[in-house]
């Protein structure tokens, strides 16, 4: 299915590229958002505004991220250096840009997030800077508040022999500089020899939290399974499932709660180019919004 030479690959980076063949003629995709509301007649319509311009993303010529604009987020602080008081989904006149930087063609090195009112930057809300080791592993994450003091840091920690999942490779999110977050809080990813990850867990100085654990398909399947585990309720707490086409494109996400009868499908549709064009999300059998992309291409201009 899905192979890399590195696990930051799977962390971060597959995330800045757009996952098509034709990634390099895309300079701008736009998201928009259809709601629906069912009524007790059993009619279906939709919600005002029929359709909601919600975000764009831009990319470079060879198919990195630039930017990313979110519509309509608003982050409130009290002051420079004071800690984040609101945040907002559906403010108007504002909106949020993540400005994406990199260290070669493939590695990011960092990301502003900056606030932006009245089609005007305004201040900055924060920024993600990377570190790597000498072959690209993730080494940590620092997010910085706007004042340039530590939000929190990820210290990316690579090792062969974890006591409790003696696996092939595995790698531990210390979270334990995170002033949000208790000490000796962790997040556990045990990867396969292809690194994909198949086991999640996360910790705290009492035990284990929850754990995930990911079957991933054969060469003749194409439905990969993460099952969820809250440790605390000892036993299954949701099951996902995705499905992949010929082209290890993901065409559906079930996502199914164990216990209050909730289940989620978000269905993928594309184009004759392989290009995202739409995703219909259901719950309970009903659909509930639509995203659909439109797209600006380089050779257009």
């Amino acid at each position: 299915m899905k192979q890399s030479i590195h696990i930051i690959i799977l962390l971060f980076l597959s995330q800045c590229y757009l996952n098509s063949g034709y990634s390099q003629q895309v300079e701008k995709r736009e998201q928009f958002n259809i709601y629906y509301e069912h009524l007790k007649s059993g009619k279906v319509c939709k919600l005002f505004p029929r359709k909601e311009y919600v975000a764009y993303t831009s990319y470079d010529s060879i198919g990195r991220i630039k930017e990313r604009v979110h519509f309509g987020d608003y982050f409130k602080f009290e002051n420079e250096s004071s800690h984040l008081l609101s945040r907002t989904y559906d403010a108007e006149n504002h909106f949020t840009k993540l400005i994406y930087s990199y260290t070669n063609d493939s590695i990011v090195d960092s990301v502003d997030k900056w606030q932006y009112i009245n089609q005007e930057k305004s201040y900055l809300i924060s920024r993600m800077i990377y570190e790597y080791d000498s072959v690209f592993n993730l080494v940590s994450r620092t997010k910085l508040k706007r004042d340039n003091s530590i939000w929190f840091k990820v210290n990316y920690i690579m090792t062969q022999n974890y006591s409790k999942y003696p696996i092939s490779l595995a790698y531990i999110e210390d979270l334990r500089e995170n002033q949000s977050l208790e000490k000796d809080h962790g997040h556990v990813v045990m990867v396969d020899s292809l690194h994909r990850p198949i086991e999640i867990l996360d910790y705290n100085k009492t035990g284990f939290e929850s754990l995930s654990v990911t079957y991933y398909p054969y060469s003749n399947e194409n439905i990969e399974t993460t099952l969820e585990y809250f440790i605390d309720l000892r036993g299954l707490a949701n099951i996902n499932t995705t499905q992949f086409n010929n082209d290890d494109q993901i065409v559906k996400k079930t996502f199914k709660s164990i216990g209050n009868e909730f289940e989620s499908i978000d269905i993928y549709i594309y184009d004759e180019m392989k290009l995202l064009k739409k995703i219909e999300h259901l719950e309970n059998g009903k659909v509930t919004w639509v995203t659909e992309y439109k797209y600006q291409f380089y050779k257009d201009k």
